[in-house]
């Protein structure tokens, strides 16, 4: 029997996480809704308070460059779910700001996103889970170390 493959499990897990988002009735309500539109939203609605957001905490948080944190930026603003704002800060900048379809669509999100991982967690002991999450950490951890050089 051959060796499991953890790239190969983890991009399995990534497709039925993929294929369960676009199957979701909050995909259909906006055109080219992604999962990782989603997440977006998410952060956003979640760091409003926190002051200003800008694409580089996107990139940061998110682990992505700065062309694909473009694209999902532009496709969201598109969709009506975005606005950028000049900073008040720095006049260069431009803020990220949820509208308030955003704000409704993102309550509707979070409703799913806590099914999914109610779903994923059944039947996983804390210890199961504690012992996952330190191994994605250790693996994000040393691909990251690995893709700057």
């Amino acid at each position: 029997m051959q060796e499991k493959r953890i790239g190969v499990e983890l991009r399995a897990l990534h497709n039925l996480l993929k294929r369960r988002v676009e199957a979701s009735p909050t995909h259909n309500d906006v055109h080219a809704l992604t999962g990782t539109h989603g997440y977006v939203l998410g952060y956003l609605a979640h760091h409003a308070q926190d002051g200003p957001q800008y694409q580089r905490n996107i990139e940061e948080v998110f682990s992505i460059r700065p062309p694909t944190a473009t694209a999902i930026l532009q496709t969201m603003e598109r969709n009506g779910l975005i606005v950028r704002e000049p900073s008040p800060d720095d006049a260069r900048l431009k803020q990220i700001v949820l509208t308030e379809k955003a704000w409704a669509l993102h309550e509707r999100v979070e409703a799913e996103h806590a099914q999914t991982e109610q779903l994923l967690r059944q039947g996983l002991t804390q210890a199961e889970l504690d012992v996952f999450f330190r191994v994605t950490e250790k693996l994000k951890a040393t691909l990251d170390r690995r893709s700057t050089v």
